[in-house]
């Protein structure tokens, strides 16, 4: 039977590693916490654990402020995720979570997702200094119904390794890109509005890469 744990309203400051580390199957709640200054993550988990992880402050991290690795599952809905040194949410290896109604502002990338899956709903994502979302090494994704706005030197959304993923009702604003696919990534882009940017709006390179837009 899958261990249980619930962490709420607590403060965890100045971590010397991870500020919450759930692994093994474990079945967690991590909710309205405020975790600032983890020197790695401010919650990792991994192993198929399957966390709900609900209206948290995760602030100034060293390096992502949430990161679910090894076939991880999970909610993480409802968090500020402001100012981590990488990326605000990061899933990796097969990790397959919902990633839903946060806002994610003011990190290197608001997201990464790397050789996972995941489905990205009604996230509010500003100020991104690199890219707002960077997919990449065969992720299989949804985006849907996300904001992004500004910088002005960064891309909307990343697409490369190979990935295969579904774009749809998607705000892209005053940034330097909208979209970018390549390295034989197919995209499907559905119902998205993308405006005031210094560049390109969508952009399309690399060999087998593929992008379908309509609507």
């Amino acid at each position: 039977r899958a261990a249980k744990a619930k962490i709420s309203a607590c403060r965890f400051a100045s971590s010397g590693s991870t500020g919450v580390l759930i692994e093994e199957e474990v079945s967690a709640e991590v909710r309205y916490c405020d975790i600032i200054k983890s020197k790695k993550s401010a919650i990792l988990y991994m192993r198929a654990a399957n966390p709900f992880i609900e209206g948290n402050r995760i602030v100034h991290s060293g390096g992502s402020g949430i990161v679910a690795s090894c076939a991880g599952l999970g909610i993480i809905k409802c968090n500020d995720i402001v100012a981590n040194k990488r990326a605000g949410v990061e899933l990796q290896e097969r990790s397959d979570p919902v990633v839903q109604q946060n806002k994610i502002f003011q990190n290197m990338f608001g997201l990464i997702l790397s050789g996972s899956r995941g489905k990205i709903l009604d996230n509010i994502i500003n100020e991104s200094k690199f890219a707002a979302v960077s997919i990449l090494k065969k992720t299989n994704s949804e985006l849907t119904q996300n904001r992004v706005k500004g910088g002005d030197k960064a891309t909307g959304i990343i697409v490369s390794g190979g990935s295969t993923v579904s774009i749809r009702q998607q705000e892209l604003q005053a940034l330097r890109k909208g979209v970018v696919v390549s390295e034989a990534s197919d995209v499907s882009l559905y119902d998205s509005r993308i405006f005031h940017l210094a560049a390109d709006a969508v952009v399309v390179n690399g060999e087998g890469s593929k992008l379908i837009a309509s609507g």
